[in-house]
């Protein structure tokens, strides 16, 4: 399974991380589950990275790579919830 964040269309309305096994699946998932009187059409499906288990973010679980920041001392900064936090 891989991972995808699905945004409509339209400014501020996505789900994130939604497992399927590929984009339209992803897709069908959100059209059906959450907005069902949009095609499919109207939606755009992103694959994302994640970290390896045990490097998620401890405060708020946030695991894409590109919601956490490493700096070159080793501190990692989370985008989601704004915390920082190190992987001993």
């Amino acid at each position: 399974m891989k991972k995808y964040d699905v945004r409509l269309m339209t400014p501020y309305v996505s789900w994130e991380n939604i497992e399927a096994e590929d984009e339209q699946a992803a897709i069908a998932q959100c059209t059906l589950e959450h907005w069902p009187f949009f095609g499919p059409m109207s939606f755009l499906a992103i694959e994302v990275e994640t970290v390896v288990e045990g490097e998620e973010c401890p405060h708020c679980g946030e695991n894409r790579m590109d919601w956490l920041i490493w700096n070159d001392a080793g501190e990692i900064k989370c985008q989601s919830c704004e915390s920082a936090y190190s992987i001993d």
